[in-house]
């Protein structure tokens, strides 16, 4: 921001951060600078729109999430967050036509298609709300939410909905939706993410306690918390769970993608291979399974065939890191930096204080002799961690390479 006051992503990377810290106050000041230089910046309406979830301020965090969507209409992560923001206010047209323009592009999504069938539900478009779920279990004949939510609209005739006002409709409880648990979810893979895995734990056992739980969420726990068993090293544990959930549902791709990672930890590639490729088959968007095939395909040295499925996950999910890990280890191997390079900075978009991974791009441009870039990362970096060091080593790598460079242009 010194170099360039200018820069309306450097302000809202700042913001970001103060917002994975809960410092609301120092994110809404940032994000609201980032949209005094550029007031068309969809991260930076969204980054606001959240601040002023946080302060309950629901309608001015709808609009902020409306104008976001305005501009970048395939934003999952802002459009979860009108979701949230339209139940809270009661408010479904919008949400409903926001989904309908996403389901255009992303038509295989049943997971959206299933929130567009719960707001068409809340605005009292029975018909329409059956017509969004009978696609999805044209498709995907088990899908537990969907299962749930149809005897609810069968229960509900036509002249029964054209009778009752769309708001007291829209107050009728819908357990199948429980968007209750979501932030509580959000919360737990983020804490995840940042390797607390008793807390995980701790948490998931704390949902589960819950009589009113859905199917669905009932498995979304036990998965989550024994991804974390598995992670925090308790890995017999946490496969005997993930079993017991493929047994009530073979087609979990999660928890068959949770089987094959644990299967990978000990170099039973054929074992893992084939769960990954179960979760695959059951859900051909989880990442977590492509990643795991990837890893499968670099340990055969087949290294196209893992840089592409690499990148497969990545396009589904930037943050996932087992396969941002992999393309930072091939880029290593073939000396090809290009993808390395962007798979990392989506991955900051996301989550610019992660340490680790801005010693990876400094690598990165290092690498590539971009000495300019690489030095500009690491002043973030030991800017967040003034001890940190692999960042004091890069720099005299640095420092010394420019040393002897200017050396060679005096001899």
């Amino acid at each position: 921001i010194k170099l360039n006051p200018k820069s309306a992503r450097a302000y809202r990377a700042r913001g970001a951060v103060f917002l994975a810290e809960n410092h609301i106050t120092s994110a809404e000041n940032c994000f609201m600078q980032a949209l005094a230089i550029d007031n068309q910046d969809p991260k930076s309406l969204s980054g606001y729109g959240m601040c002023r979830m946080h302060s309950k301020d629901y309608n001015k965090a709808y609009e902020l999430f409306l104008s976001a969507l305005s501009y970048d209409p395939d934003a999952i992560v802002t459009i979860l967050q009108l979701l949230e923001c339209s139940y809270a206010l009661n408010k479904f047209n919008d949400l409903a036509t926001v989904l309908s323009n996403y389901l255009e592009s992303h038509p295989n999504n049943n997971d959206m298609r299933f929130s567009l069938a719960g707001a068409l539900y809340k605005s009292g478009k029975i018909q329409e709300a059956k017509n969004e779920c009978i696609k999805i279990l044209t498709d995907d004949p088990s899908h537990q939410s969907t299962l749930e939510l149809m005897p609810k609209l069968k229960q509900t005739s036509s002249t029964v909905s054209q009778s009752i006002a769309p708001n007291t409709l829209a107050n009728k409880p819908t357990d199948s939706l429980d968007m209750q648990f979501e932030n509580k979810f959000s919360s737990l893979e983020e804490l995840k993410r940042k390797r607390k895995f008793k807390d995980v734990i701790s948490g998931c056992d704390e949902i589960l306690l819950n009589k009113n739980l859905s199917a669905e969420n009932i498995e979304r726990s036990n998965v989550l918390k024994a991804e974390a068993q598995a992670l925090s090293g308790d890995a017999l544990t946490a496969e005997s769970a993930l079993l017991s959930i493929i047994n009530a549902n073979p087609k979990c791709a999660r928890a068959l993608s949770g089987l094959g990672a644990l299967a990978a930890a000990t170099q039973r590639w054929n074992v893992a291979k084939d769960y990954f490729c179960k979760a695959v088959s059951a859900n051909e968007k989880c990442d977590s399974a492509l990643a795991g095939l990837g890893l499968c395909a670099f340990y055969e040295k087949n290294f196209l065939e893992a840089s592409r499925l690499y990148k497969q996950a990545l396009a589904i999910n930037p943050e996932n890191t087992r396969a941002l890990l992999g393309i930072i280890e091939l880029g290593y191997t073939s000396k090809e930096y290009i993808d390395m390079e962007n798979a990392i900075i989506n991955y900051l978009d996301l989550h610019p204080a992660d340490k680790s991974f801005l010693f990876a791009l400094a690598g990165c441009y290092y690498q590539q002799n971009k000495i300019l870039e690489a030095n500009k990362v690491l002043e973030d970096l030991t800017t967040l961690d003034p001890e940190n060091k692999d960042a004091l080593q890069l720099k005299s790598m640095i420092q010394n390479r420019s040393s002897e460079h200017n050396m060679g242009l005096g001899a």
